[in-house]
């Protein structure tokens, strides 16, 4: 009796009376609109299918994910976290730093979310039919309608979304999205619109046959219902509608984690995990437990390293603002997150099995060391990423493998380290000339000044470049100027002061960056130095942050 009244509809003695108030409760019997029992088993196993196929392919993106070999907890700082997470995950507000880009994300992003309910909602009704998702009641209103009539205008947005992407993607064709083939964006920018457009065309077949749940709270698909275009066979169009949203929704969903649009599951989460420490600070390694210096392989790399890989969006904003590359340089910061990610996938299945012999390195599979080298880790690849992608610390990481691990270093770096290592500064002046910028203009060294048993508020950073470039002394003269016409008694360490290593740790020589930082440390110990001021950019972000 039930499969019967599914196919027929209830009678005239079973129909309620009050249809009106029902279809105001979207509580309105379907009737004819239902689907059969053939339907509710040809669906179900339709889902099973594609769910499977979802579900097999994430579990090995997950598993990959894991066998990150570096440790690195990213839950400190929660409410920080939290914070990241609604305003660049939820709300994209890097994103909308390109408004035309911002605004087809947004339509399309927020389709995504409004248009759960509805999901669950329309395919629920081959198990429930006349189900609705039950939405919370405010001092006797009930948010259902509401709820309809953003599904309806977000699924219109969404449309507009995804024409405005293939106008940029075929007509205008920046650069930076031209590093790919169209294919694979194409495929998924169709199903979307084919979901909302279908979304849109099953309601107004529900409109049409009559049984549609608070139809005043439905306008665009109302609007539709009122042209012929379902005059014939309203019932029919229903479930071939119905049929067609559920396939391409479902088939989307299988189609996802195969493609590079499976960002659209990890960019968010990527979020909540971005890099809390201070910009430009460079992580320090503990030379003593390291069994291996740097990555040359990508597990090597944390999780937080690889995750990146599956948020990456393939926009190429980090590699349209990277200056070596503009400059012609071989970088390309897009490609080095999409190559791990690339990279991972290939090998993913040996790595997890423990074959990883013979298997090619990152310098094979991820980039070149040319490019690795012109990378000058100014951060604007971080920076200008959407998703919060982490590019500087993986290219420091391959550095120092090259340098602690294979021992290749570029000619014009060896020099500078060389320098660094025997008179503690790049260019190779002796160190005893370091206060030498200072002469004429009154200027002490701390050491001066505790002999003399003066007080000091503030120890002068001089840093490198101020103590050895020419143009750069004039800076510090500056300074020291208005630091004496300011008052503040402050002294120098003259001969005392040594590189703070910076050029040695950008560069991947980590064992002589740890040397000169040693050496600083244990002489502002010894003085029992508190403040230090400095004028250099580097020697700041190294004394606070590193």
């Amino acid at each position: 009796m039930a499969s019967r009244s599914r196919d027929r509809g209830p009678s005239e003695t079973d129909r309620p009376r009050n249809t009106r108030g029902l279809k105001r409760e979207g509580r309105f019997p379907r009737g004819n609109m239902a689907l059969t029992a053939l339907d509710t088993v040809a669906v179900t196993a339709f889902l099973a299918v594609a769910l499977s196929i979802f579900g097999r392919k994430m579990y090995l993106r997950l598993r990959y994910l894991f066998t990150a070999q570096r440790k690195e907890p990213r839950w400190d700082r929660l409410p920080t976290r939290l914070k990241n997470f609604v305003v660049y995950g939820i709300f994209q507000r890097k994103v909308a730093r390109e408004w035309y880009a911002g605004v087809l994300h947004s339509f399309i992003f927020w389709a995504f979310v409004i248009l759960g309910a509805s999901v669950v909602e329309i395919t629920a009704q081959a198990y429930a039919p006349g189900w609705r998702v039950p939405t919370p009641t405010i001092a006797g209103f009930s948010l259902t309608g509401p709820l309809y009539l953003a599904e309806e205008v977000i699924a219109v947005l969404a449309a507009i979304g995804v024409g405005m992407a293939l106008y940029r993607r075929y007509v205008i064709r920046p650069k930076k999205l031209m590093h790919e083939g169209m294919r694979d964006a194409t495929i998924v920018l169709c199903f979307i619109l084919g979901i909302v457009i279908s979304f849109l065309l099953f309601n107004a077949a529900d409109a049409a046959a009559g049984t549609v749940a608070l139809p005043e709270w439905k306008p665009i698909s109302s609007a539709i219902a009122s042209t012929s275009i379902f005059g014939a066979d309203p019932a029919l169009w229903w479930r071939t509608l119905w049929w067609t949203h559920v396939v391409l929704l479902f088939s989307f969903l299988a189609y996802v984690p195969h493609s590079k649009h499976i960002h659209i599951i990890f960019a968010i989460v990527n979020t909540f995990f971005m890099d809390l420490t201070p910009k430009g600070a460079l992580k320090t390694v503990d030379l003593e437990k390291s069994e291996t210096f740097g990555v040359s392989r990508v597990e090597q790399l944390s999780w937080r390293g690889l995750l990146d890989g599956y948020a990456c969006t393939e926009c190429g904003r980090c590699t349209a603002a990277c200056p070596a590359n503009a400059t012609g340089k071989p970088l390309n910061p897009m490609r080095i997150i999409t190559n791990i990610r690339d990279t991972l996938n290939d090998q993913g299945g040996a790595i997890v099995g423990g074959q990883v012999d013979g298997l090619p390195d990152m310098f094979q599979t991820v980039h070149t060391d040319e490019g690795i080298w012109a990378c000058t880790t100014c951060y604007a690849c971080v920076y200008e990423c959407p998703v919060m992608n982490e590019h500087v610390p993986k290219i420091i990481d391959m550095r120092r493998n090259l340098v602690l691990t294979q021992g290749k270093i570029p000619p014009e770096s060896m020099d500078m380290l060389r320098n660094i290592e025997t008179n503690y500064n790049p260019w190779g002046i002796g160190w005893d000339q370091r206060g030498r910028w200072a002469e004429g203009l009154g200027v002490r060294t701390l050491a001066e000044t505790i002999a003399a048993n003066e007080p000091v508020d503030v120890l002068y950073w001089v840093g490198c470049a101020a103590s050895f470039d020419d143009r750069n002394r004039k800076v510090a003269q500056a300074f020291a100027r208005v630091l004496k016409k300011a008052g503040v008694r402050f002294a120098i360490l003259g001969a005392e002061e040594k590189c703070t290593g910076d050029p040695a740790r950008r560069i991947g020589n980590e064992y002589l960056a740890q040397t000169m930082i040693r050496a600083n440390v244990a002489t502002l110990n010894g003085y029992g130095v508190k403040r230090i001021v400095a004028s250099c950019p580097h020697c700041f972000n190294a004394i606070k942050n590193e």
